[in-house]
């Protein structure tokens, strides 16, 4: 059987707020006031874009250490790669313009 890897509390809220932006992205755009970008709107198509990115985030490192030849930490690689999402998502919420 295979070995379960604990995931560490940091990377459980991170991800939480996260997918918690995502759908505060998606409830503006189902009431008819998507989010600002500049003077354009984040569109369905955009959002589509967003929640792959934010699931192909938690999934490539598990992917990539099953592939690779020399296994690493993909636990600390995912908490690292979440926590900049995570600054990139407030980004787009602090400053629209």
């Amino acid at each position: 059987m295979a070995k379960r890897t604990a995931i560490p509390v940091r990377l459980q809220i991170v991800g939480t707020m996260s997918a918690l932006i995502i759908m505060y992205a998606w409830g503006r755009s189902l009431i008819g006031q998507p989010l600002q970008l500049g003077n354009q709107q984040f569109t369905w198509l955009g959002l589509v874009y967003l929640t792959g990115a934010f699931l192909f985030l938690l999934v490539a490192p598990w992917l990539t250490n099953r592939l690779a030849l020399t296994p690493f930490d993909f636990i600390a690689m995912t908490d690292h790669l979440a926590m900049g999402w995570l600054g990139y998502l407030i980004l787009i919420l602090v400053v629209p313009i």
